[in-house]
């Protein structure tokens, strides 16, 4: 389903993609950017369903969900979150296509 939707979107041509998309990186604990083109749209549309399974979760919450694990070579590894930045815009922009709405508590 996400990945139909994403197609949807690239499409469509109605999702804002911001400009930074092509050398950001999704989590401090990644080494190098996505390298697919279209990693925005896929996130855009993983982030709908994730919000669709859970109304009222926030970016904090998305954050969490999307992190992972930080090598730190020879000590342990340690979980860290995912780009705020990322998350909020992509919400942001499903926002502006009525898609998704913020929750009426914040």
């Amino acid at each position: 389903w996400v990945t139909e939707f994403a197609a949807f979107l690239k499409k469509s041509g109605k999702l804002n993609v911001p400009a930074w998309t092509d050398i950001v990186k999704t989590a401090t604990f990644k080494e190098l950017p996505p390298q697919s083109p279209d990693w925005y749209y896929v996130r855009t549309a993983a982030l709908l369903r994730r919000v669709y399974l859970r109304q009222g979760v926030g970016t904090g919450a998305l954050r969490k969900v999307y992190g992972g694990r930080k090598n730190m070579g020879s000590a342990p590894s340690h979980h860290r979150r995912a780009s705020a930045s990322v998350i909020r815009k992509a919400l942001m922009g499903l926002e502006e296509l009525k898609v998704i709405a913020k929750h009426p508590d914040g």
